[in-house]
């Protein structure tokens, strides 16, 4: 657990800006990605060696390597055909990785009981980062009058801390019996991050736990059918978001659509923009982000894409990208409540960014297993029972 924890406190760091991404060195990132996995596979192969070895979510973490080997591939191959390579393509796939590893070692090792505990000092933590950040770092405090949720504007917004926030709210509130005084801070801290997309089904989710049975599984028969349907439906809409925010749509987009794409998007439309009208080919995952950042007299140094899911798009192809949407929608198995926090997620990539939290992640992944295992992870602890 110590080694989460470690992890926790330096992405702490990132959320509460008291340190800028830009001058955390890759190798640190890296080190603090990698050292609960390191830690925890050697735990696990001390239970093999014990025959003690459960291996729970095993099916479910070989998505996750399932993905990152699919990503990886199409970025060596698109590597191979253009001559170029970008330096994060590792780090961002591991990202992608490291919360089913995660995942894995933690319902594997921890009983439900420290698994909670680990959950609550994220809580907490997060409530701090934001604090720190907005009263602190930017002083937002002075400035509470000027909300706008139409604009999206608030001096109380906070891009940094709203995914954890948002997963450790989706925890709390499937878990409402039993810990009702943090699901109300989790949710709190959740609506005042200010994000659009999380905000709204932060309220859902826990109007859906009060009001319906969040217990209540899909039908099997529905279930597949509802998955795929949903994967097409984010499939057709990304390319359709790609398409009207292409320099050459966007008089046509104005004019029989009446939609401003760039002022939807928050401006993120312009990165788009600039990587078409600068010849853009892609070299696999993050190319993007390594041409905003390289391209001769670019503005957009230090800056990534953010719209995740036309990222993936462009990055890799319409395949991975579906295969990415439909992976995630697997795991919500028949739990409703997991399918709505996996269309919560997936809207919020649509639309902004978060693919690289993977702390993030990780803690929506815990809930799913909780959701799938909470019988047996733990026998004697639980209020699902």
């Amino acid at each position: 657990m110590f080694t989460f924890l470690a992890t926790l406190f330096f992405n702490t760091l990132g959320w509460s800006k008291i340190v800028e991404e830009t001058t955390v060195s890759k190798v640190s990132v890296y080190i603090f990605v990698l050292l609960p996995m390191v830690i925890g596979i050697v735990l696990l192969a001390i239970q093999m060696v014990r025959g003690t070895l459960r291996l729970f979510y095993f099916k479910e973490l070989l998505v996750g390597i399932a993905l990152f080997a699919l990503f990886i591939g199409v970025s060596l191959i698109k590597s191979y055909q253009t001559g170029k390579f970008a330096v994060g393509t590792f780090g961002e796939a591991a990202r992608i990785v490291a919360p089913f590893i995660y995942t894995f070692i933690v319902v594997n090792i921890l009983s439900l009981e420290d698994i909670d505990k680990l959950m609550i000092l994220t809580l907490y933590v997060a409530w701090v980062a934001y604090l720190i950040n907005q009263f602190i770092i930017t002083g937002a405090s002075q400035r509470a009058l000027s909300i706008s949720f139409i604009d999206s504007s608030s001096p109380f917004e906070n891009s940094e801390v709203a995914a954890i926030a948002f997963a450790v709210a989706c925890y709390f509130i499937y878990f409402l019996k039993r810990h009702p005084i943090y699901c109300f801070w989790s949710i709190l801290l959740s609506i005042a991050c200010f994000k659009r997309v999380l905000m709204l089904f932060t309220i859902v989710l826990f109007l859906y736990s009060v009001k319906l049975n969040k217990t209540k599984r899909l039908n099997r028969l529905v279930k597949w059918p509802l998955l795929l349907v949903t994967s097409a439906i984010f499939l057709a809409v990304t390319v359709f978001y790609l398409y009207i925010m292409e320099p050459q749509n966007l008089a046509w987009t104005w004019e029989k659509l009446h939609f401003d794409v760039d002022s939807f998007s928050m401006y993120r439309s312009y990165r788009v923009q600039y990587l078409l009208q600068h010849n853009y080919v892609s070299y696999g995952l993050s190319s993007s982000t390594s041409f905003l950042n390289t391209n001769p007299g670019s503005w957009y140094t230090n800056h990534t894409l953010e719209l995740d899911l036309i990222k993936i798009l462009i990055e890799l192809g319409k395949i991975p990208l579906i295969i990415f949407v439909l992976a995630y929608y697997s795991l919500a198995y028949e739990s409703m409540y997991a399918y709505l926090v996996t269309t919560a997620f997936l809207v919020n990539l649509l639309m902004a960014s978060g693919l690289n939290e993977y702390y993030a992640w990780f803690v929506m992944l815990v809930t799913f297993a909780l959701i799938r295992h909470n019988n047996v992870i733990d026998e004697n602890y639980g209020e699902d029972k």
